[in-house]
């Protein structure tokens, strides 16, 4: 894979994994801020660069995706279930 096909993974992932961290519940993380329609348009325009990448490279990047999506909802629904006394 070329650098640049995993850089453009790289950039889709962090900035889908701004979109999450903005859509949390309670108080806004202090430090760094950015307009949710910012990350969304960075990860369309990352997506839409990857087409014109190798077939294999961003069947590799969206595996990765989905892998850690999926993670993620494990972890979601073990803090859902999850009940404090």
């Amino acid at each position: 894979m070329h650098p640049g096909q995993q850089l453009l993974g790289v950039f889709f992932v962090v900035n889908l994994a701004l979109i999450a961290i903005k859509r949390r519940r309670g108080p806004a993380p202090s430090g760094f801020r950015v307009p949710t329609i910012v990350a969304g348009l960075g990860a369309l325009a990352s997506l839409s660069l990857m087409v014109f990448v190798h077939p294999r490279a961003f069947l590799t990047v969206m595996a990765m995706v989905v892998l850690g999506m999926s993670f993620m909802g494990m972890r979601w629904m073990g803090r859902s279930t999850s009940s404090t006394p």
